[in-house]
């Protein structure tokens, strides 16, 4: 593949994101021109838990498991951003990041992070509105997507989710569901 599909493929990728997707052309070009690209196979980490921040990435193709403490809380995929917390607050990685499968992502450096998002205003304003949505409901776990079990059918757009249901016995079970695609 050419150094111009590539390029092209990551733009394409993050049209799909539901943080960056309706940014304009010139926005998208600058993260796929300033974002270096990474793979990952099945089970490498591409954050590490109480690591010191690599900085901010977005996934283009595969997905990735949310572990903290070993415990799985969501699943990325393609087009979903990672790593901004520690990124912009210096802090240590707050969970593992897992590659499911084959995962190509593109990771902007921590250290570049500050100079990229105040010469790209609306990228920042952004990534704010997403960290906004997380504070919304503090007791639920966010992704830009909601939360799907593994399986290689699923995709940012078909609307597959766990939902909570109770049963019964009351007691609180997870169940397939679809849902429209609003935000969170």
């Amino acid at each position: 593949m050419t150094v111009d599909a590539q390029f092209d493929e990551v733009v394409s990728a993050l049209r799909t994101s539901r943080l960056v997707g309706d940014l304009p052309e010139a926005d998208l070009r600058a993260i796929a021109s300033q974002f270096g690209g990474h793979a990952a196979a099945a089970g490498e980490h591409l954050l590490t838990q109480g690591e010191t921040s690599v900085g901010l990435g977005f996934l283009i193709d595969g997905q990735a498991a949310v572990r903290i403490n070993g415990r799985e809380h969501t699943r990325l995929a393609r087009g979903e951003i990672f790593g901004e917390i520690s990124a912009l607050l210096g802090e240590p990685i707050s969970g593992d990041l897992v590659a499911l499968g084959p995962v190509r992502y593109v990771l902007l450096e921590a250290e570049r992070l500050r100079q990229f998002l105040t010469s790209h205003p609306e990228v920042c304003f952004r990534l704010l509105q997403g960290e906004s949505r997380r504070l919304l409901n503090p007791t639920r776990w966010y992704a830009s997507q909601p939360m799907r079990a593994h399986d290689a059918r699923w995709s940012p757009s078909s609307g597959m989710v766990f939902r909570w249901s109770s049963s019964r016995s009351g007691r609180m079970r997870r169940r397939w569901s679809t849902r429209s695609r609003s935000c969170a």
